[in-house]
């Protein structure tokens, strides 16, 4: 159900992405809010976790059906941007349950 309702919250952004923010830059920037997305959904779940992945692969996705570039390329940069942030947080990072 969580997994179901997260597809469901990238789909929505990644159509207001491509057609709504796109006319309310902000000092000349259009906002990336499925990066933001993926940024923040890896950084709060825990690294031996694997659910941060797929979040990179749909919101890649999106960005490559809305985008000009070659398919595959956010997926890939999205799928990096993750891949990182569970290595560097496995190995800098230490969370303790007290």
């Amino acid at each position: 159900m969580r997994v179901l309702f997260l597809f469901f919250v990238i789909t929505i952004f990644a159509l207001l992405q491509s057609s709504f923010f796109v006319h309310f830059p902000i000092y000349g920037i259009i906002p990336n809010f499925l990066f933001l997305i993926v940024l923040v959904y890896n950084l709060l779940e825990n690294h031996k976790e694997r659910e941060g992945l797929y979040v990179a692969i749909f919101a890649g996705f999106w960005m490559d059906v809305f985008s000009i570039m070659p398919i595959g390329f956010y997926i890939a940069a999205f799928l990096l941007l993750a891949f990182l942030l569970k290595k560097i947080l496995k190995k800098y990072v230490a969370f303790t349950v007290s």
